[in-house]
């Protein structure tokens, strides 16, 4: 079985330099290796860094943890349902450099109920992962996937 030892460690300071810590140490158990990818991504420049419903060979399939880390500002495209069984959404995220993404699960909403109401639409799962490095260098980017 293989894991991923997490431990965030937060310090913030007030205006009056009062510091408060916060721990947040959590571990990640799959059945699976956790799949690493490093990607160099050209400036201006888009790359797949994840697509299960397009490559056959995917793995892993889906994730329970997800990690994307830059050394510098990327925009991350994520397309829940893109099959468009229920209704293809796609979002984006900016990733600054050295605060990495992270997130504990696949699941997201697609398929919005009139009135913006994302949450009255249908549970499914991200299926597409793709990054974008809108600056004038090159980028090195880590993706850290586990089922």
């Amino acid at each position: 079985m293989s894991s991923i030892r997490l431990e965030v460690l937060m310090k913030i300071t007030d205006e009056r330099g009062v510091t408060k810590t916060i721990a947040i140490p959590t571990t990640l158990s799959s059945r699976s290796k956790p799949e690493e990818r490093d990607y160099t991504i050209a400036a201006d420049a888009t790359q797949l860094c994840w697509d299960p419903t397009a490559v056959a060979t995917e793995n892993p399939s889906s994730f329970s943890f997800l990690l994307i880390w830059s050394d510098g500002n990327v925009d991350v495209e994520f397309v829940t349902d893109d099959g468009g069984d229920v209704g293809k959404i796609i979002w984006s995220q900016r990733v600054v450099k050295d605060v990495p993404l992270i997130l504990g699960a696949d699941d997201s909403y697609a398929a919005a109920a009139p009135g913006d109401d994302i949450f009255a639409g249908t549970l499914d799962v991200i299926e597409r992962i793709r990054i974008k490095d809108a600056s004038s260098a090159e980028r090195k980017v880590k993706v850290i996937l586990m089922e």
